[in-house]
Formats: C-alpha cells, sequence, structure tokens
C-alpha cells in the first residue's frame, strides 16, 4: 500500500554508497515491486561478471509472464489466420520471440544520478510484452572511488602540451585499471567495440591515448572487464533486445549510436 511506496521512496532520498546500492538490489527492490503491485511482472537479480578489483556486477531482470504468454498466443492465432488465408502469398514464417530493453547506468562513475535514475526505473516500471534488462553500476570500482573523499591527478593536452590537474575523486568517471605507466583508469564509454567497430574511431581527440586523460579508450575495444561483462550479457540476449539504453547524465539529450 501507501506505507511501502514511502519505504522505496526513502532510498531515493539522497545518493547511496555502492553497499547500500547493492542492498537495495538484492534484498529490497523485487519484494517491494511485489509490494506495491507492479501488475503481476516478475523480477530477479544476477551476477553478469565482476569488475577490475573483483566487485560483482548485477543486472535486474524484470518479466510479465502473463502478458508474455498472452503476446506469444496472439502472434501464434496471427500465424495461423495467415496460413489458413489462401489469398495469402507464400511468407517464411516468423517465430515469436521475447522482446526485452536493455537499460545500462553508471558508466561513468561521477554520475551518481544515472545510478539512481535507473534504479527508479528497475522499481517502478510496470512491464507488459517488452520484459527490462537492468544494469544499475556497470562500473562498481570508479563509484566507490568518488566516495572515497581522496584527491587525484588527471591530464589533458593544452596549446602548452600535457597538463596535470588535481581534482576531487568524486569528479573520477573511469574505472580503476593501473595502467601500464602507473596511471588510474579506462573511460568504459570509449572501449566498446573492436578495432573495426567503435573502438578508436574518434581521431580528432589526443586525449583518447592520454592513460591520464578522462577519455583514454584502454588497449583495445572490450579491454576491460566491465564492458566485456556488458558485452557478454548483451551478447546472450541480442535475438531478444530490441531497445539499449546507457543513461548518462548532464545533458537533455538523447545520442544515437555511430552504428
Amino acid at each position: 500500500g501507501c506505507s511501502e511506496k514511502k519505504k522505496g521512496s526513502d532510498f531515493f532520498s539522497r545518493y547511496r554508497t555502492l553497499e547500500e546500492v547493492y542492498s537495495f538490489i538484492q534484498d529490497r527492490l523485487c519484494t517491494l515491486r511485489q509490494e506495491i503491485d507492479s501488475m503481476g511482472s516478475s523480477c530477479r537479480v544476477v551476477t553478469i561478471g565482476e569488475s577490475i578489483e573483483g566487485r560483482a556486477i548485477l543486472a535486474i531482470e524484470i518479466r510479465n509472464p502473463e502478458k508474455l504468454r498472452e503476446a506469444k498466443e496472439l502472434h501464434q492465432s496471427r500465424a495461423k489466420e495467415q496460413q489458413n488465408n489462401d489469398n495469402a502469398k507464400p511468407r517464411k514464417k516468423k517465430k515469436w520471440r521475447e522482446m526485452m530493453t536493455l537499460m545500462v547506468g553508471t558508466v561513468h562513475a561521477r554520475e551518481w544520478i544515472s545510478t539512481t535514475s535507473v534504479l527508479l526505473s528497475a522499481v517502478r516500471a510496470d512491464v507488459t510484452d517488452v520484459s527490462l534488462l537492468v544494469i544499475p553500476v556497470a562500473n562498481p570500482d570508479g563509484y566507490v572511488y568518488t566516495w572515497s573523499g581522496k584527491k587525484q591527478l588527471k591530464q589533458k593536452w593544452t596549446k602548452g602540451g600535457i597538463e596535470d590537474i588535481e581534482v576531487e575523486a568524486r569528479y573520477f568517471r573511469k574505472n580503476r585499471r593501473i595502467n601500464f605507466d602507473g596511471t588510474i583508469g579506462v573511460d568504459l564509454n570509449r572501449n566498446y567495440g573492436n578495432s573495426n567497430m567503435i573502438w578508436g574511431v574518434d581521431k580528432k581527440s589526443k586525449s583518447i591515448n592520454l592513460t591520464g586523460s578522462d577519455i583514454y579508450q584502454g588497449m583495445g575495444g572490450f579491454s576491460e572487464p566491465e564492458t566485456a561483462a556488458i558485452d557478454r550479457y548483451y551478447q546472450e540476449h541480442k535475438r531478444n533486445i530490441a531497445a539499449f539504453y546507457d543513461v548518462h547524465c548532464c545533458i537533455p539529450a538523447i545520442l544515437e549510436p555511430v552504428t
């Protein structure tokens, strides 16, 4: 009832540490969806991989079995009608398949609002015949570091050359890979794909190969365990995924993929 909705909303009254986020996902989220009457949907939490520092990367899978069954029956009924239509031209029979939306958050560690937004979607979504797969924290190590209160150096290209800048850990965005020269982190957002697709296509910025920069792309596509875990999970469900949302902040825009 209303009291349970209020309990759930309390979690979103402030930003949460990774420990709090994972505790909510594993111990509360699926139960909360049942308590606030989420229209017959099922919910389960799975581990899809580990980060560079060994933290679990979790996914939430939300389905509505009844609506999926109805969608499958409707598909089969229409296919049978088509088959019985003498005037219909022969067509290749299409098998029914479950459609899914994949939503990923916290690729960039400092974007805490991404974590909250994706989690809130997992709590409130009323799924019908399209299931929802949610990875709330794709970069758990970086997220933990942004809560540390430490300071860190980053690099960027300037007219005078490479400049070192000290910034608060709160503004760290990469994962926590220790690079060959001792700098920390790969920009997971630029680590997708392989040398023939997506990875390395940004030819305009010198900083993608500057290990200390915010946008260092890593040694190769999917070189990082975090992006590799997302890729494996995507490949597992590729046939069913109809939409893929990578949720960031902080501009009001929807960016289309390059391929």
